[in-house]
């Protein structure tokens, strides 16, 4: 399993002063995320899309931030009470999170993967879920469309490859634009 602890293992029987460095820094961004005082509120349409959809899916955070600041953030903001399950960095990859969470209980086309990074299409195509972007820029914009489109047409087994191509075109370009952005 990729984890700190699997890196920290590792680490005591080789000296690797990159993967020494990778370590150090993951660590420490995990102490800063869990010590920080600082609020990060949840976009629009968030609450209220989990809270729709909690009647019809097992709901599952998966993340590569940390179990404890993930939890920590989705108590303090009330959101905990409409997922199954949290999975940090500690649990595995992305992939294998789904993997097993899917694990012969949900057909391909009854699960789906909404996430903001290219990791996150990548881990719902190596699992052949679905998967629905949040847009850079357009966090509210795109929860509100899936608490008005999306889910509905999810349940009701109309969101399919094809309809999730128009999602997947939008946040790639938004993605480039971005990139592009940081580059100039």
């Amino acid at each position: 399993m990729l984890s700190n602890d699997s890196l920290d293992s590792f680490l005591k029987n080789k000296k690797e002063p990159f993967l020494e460095a990778v370590l150090y820094w993951s660590k420490l961004v995990n102490k800063d995320i869990s010590e920080s005082k600082e609020r990060t509120m949840p976009f629009d349409w968030v609450e209220a899309s989990l809270k729709k959809a909690k009647d019809y899916a097992d709901i599952v955070v998966i993340s590569s931030a940390n179990t404890d600041a993930l939890e920590k953030e989705w108590n303090e903001y009330g959101l905990s009470p409409y997922v199954k399950a949290i999975a940090g960095q500690e649990m595995g990859t992305k992939a294998s999170c789904i993997a097993r969470v899917k694990d012969g209980k949900y057909k391909t086309t009854h699960a789906i993967m909404i996430g903001d990074a290219p990791g996150d299409l990548d881990a719902a195509r190596e699992n052949g879920i679905l998967f629905y972007p949040i847009i850079p820029k357009k966090e509210s914009i795109s929860w509100k469309r899936f608490y008005e489109e999306v889910l509905d047409k999810f349940i009701n087994q109309q969101y399919d490859r094809n309809y999730e191509s128009k999602f997947i075109k939008e946040f790639r370009e938004a993605l480039s634009v971005d990139y592009t952005s940081r580059n100039d």
